[in-house]
Parts: C-alpha cells; sequence; structure tokens
C-alpha cells in the first residue's frame, strides 16, 4: 500500500494542474477524473521541498468572507448551499463545492460574476424545491 501512495505523490491533474494528494481518484479542484500526470518542475532547485494546502470550499468562503470578498451574508448563503449540497449525488456535489471555492476566490469581477451565474443556474437545476437561487440572486445582486 505504501508503494500505491509513493506513486501518487507529486502528481497534478491533467486538467487544471492541480497537486492531487496520494490515493485520490478526482480532483479536489476541478472534480475531473482524470489520470494524473506529473508535472515538469522546471527553475527548481531539486533540494527544495514543496509544501501543498489543499482548501476546502467552506475555508474557501471563510477566508473569501475574511477578506472582504464576500459579505457576511453572501458567505452564509454559500455555506449554507455547501450544507444542503451534502444530499446531492456525489457529482452534482462535486460540482457545487467547486462552483462555490471559485466564487468565494475570484478576485476578478467578470469571471466572479460568470462563476455567479452559473453558481445560480447549477441551484435551479439540483435544488429547485428550496428558494436558494434566488437567495443567490438577491445576495450578489443578480438579474
Amino acid at each position: 500500500m505504501e508503494d500505491k501512495e509513493e506513486e501518487t505523490v507529486g502528481n497534478y491533474c491533467a486538467s487544471c494542474s492541480s497537486p492531487i494528494p496520494p490515493g485520490v481518484v478526482i480532483c479536489p479542484r476541478c472534480s475531473q477524473a482524470r489520470i494524473a500526470g506529473k508535472k515538469p518542475m522546471e527553475g527548481f532547485d531539486e533540494t527544495v521541498e514543496h509544501v501543498s494546502v489543499l482548501r476546502t470550499p467552506e475555508e474557501s468562503v471563510r477566508k473569501g468572507a475574511a477578506n472582504g470578498m464576500l459579505t457576511k451574508e453572501q458567505g452564509e448563503l454559500l455555506a449554507l448551499l455547501l450544507s444542503r449540497g451534502r444530499l446531492l449525488t456525489f457529482n452534482a456535489t462535486s460540482v457545487l463545492a467547486s462552483l462555490v471555492r471559485e466564487v468565494a476566490e475570484e478576485r476578478n469581477a467578470q469571471r466572479k460574476e460568470d462563476r455567479i451565474k452559473t453558481l445560480i443556474e447549477f441551484v435551479s437545476d439540483t435544488m429547485p424545491s428550496e428558494d436558494l437561487a434566488s437567495a443567490l440572486r438577491h445576495a450578489f445582486m443578480t438579474g
């Protein structure tokens, strides 16, 4: 079993180039089930160790609110979405978590607005019994 873990140390997602922890099949950043590949480390000294800290979507929301990228209302709503999303299928939960993380971390206003619209559409389709889509529209003031 240790051999398998050693095989995946230092692997990166072929789709988004994010680090893939040992034993993980689906990329925690983009939720794509991809074969991991070694990312070339050009320009780095071989003695340098690289530490990757993977942030959960909840941590991204807390950090976004703490840094002023989200209002308190927006942060609470995104956290509520994540908790309600746990009742969805694995794939839907992964997509929701990815979208929430992107909304919480995006600094570019246009890309953030695009991610919010995608999130609202996704929530309308996957959670129609709750009025979370209109709450998102109100919190992020989209039309």
